[in-house]
């Protein structure tokens, strides 16, 4: 019996440089880039279910897994930038600014990341908004 082709497009894609970027939900829970013109594969890491799209920008890919890990990788071979740890899983897409990455988390809130040191701002985490309160607010 011939096998199932994996699961790739379960979430959204992000394309950016010529590649396309792609997570997988079930089966082998990666996350590749794929040649934007042939649909090969460049690199392919396994980092655990994705559940939302992907952000680039420039060398810089950023996503979150639904056990709470969110990568910085690099564009080109996958290789990790950094990664950071959340209370709970990542089910939100992230959005970027000049000076921060924003995304969210199952633990109730939104997190801003300093894009210049990758820290969550002043503290270990910086918490930009709470769900049950939309509304953005500072620290330090």
């Amino acid at each position: 019996m011939a096998e199932a082709p994996p699961r790739w497009f379960q979430v959204p894609v992000a394309v950016s440089g010529g590649k396309v970027f792609v997570g997988q939900y079930g089966g082998g829970e990666a996350f590749a880039a794929l040649n934007a013109l042939t649909g090969k594969p460049v690199w392919k890491r396994d980092l655990g279910r994705i559940w939302a799209s992907p952000e680039c920008h420039g060398e810089e890919v950023f996503l979150g897994t639904t056990d709470g890990n969110f990568f910085c990788l690099r564009a080109s071979d996958g290789a990790m930038i950094w990664r950071r740890r959340f209370g709970a899983g990542v089910y939100s897409a992230p959005a970027l600014d000049d000076q921060a990455v924003y995304t969210g988390s199952w633990d109730g809130h939104y997190y801003a990341l300093n894009r210049e040191d990758k820290s969550f701002g002043s503290g270990p985490r910086r918490r930009v908004a709470s769900q049950m309160r939309p509304r953005l607010w500072r620290t330090g």
